[in-house]
């Protein structure tokens, strides 16, 4: 099931979903647009192995700063916002023209 952005207002007023801070603005057609956090992780090796703690490096920028990154990297973000929900699973993805890439 998809929220609409009215029922996800109505759910975080309820309790149901955590979305801390919470901005009215960033609520759309059936969605929230979280905003990206300043660390990133960074991994370090060539391969991932899930087997072992795969070296990294943690990056941290500041507004309006970027991250250049090279043809293999594999970099992990975060939100701003901290969600969660014992009522719904919650899907996280970015925006699709940025998934395309």
């Amino acid at each position: 099931m998809i929220l609409t952005g009215e029922k996800i207002i109505e759910e975080v007023k309820e309790g149901n979903i955590v979305i801390d801070p919470f901005t009215i603005d960033q609520i759309t057609t059936n969605s929230y647009d979280l905003t990206l956090g300043n660390t990133f992780i960074k991994y370090t090796s060539e391969t991932l192995d899930p087997k072992i703690d795969n070296p990294y490096e943690l990056l941290e920028i500041e507004e309006n700063m970027a991250i250049k990154m090279n043809k293999g990297d594999f970099i992990l973000g975060s939100s701003k916002e901290r969600i969660g929900s014992t009522k719904y699973v919650p899907i996280i993805h970015s925006k699709s023209s940025i998934a395309r890439l």
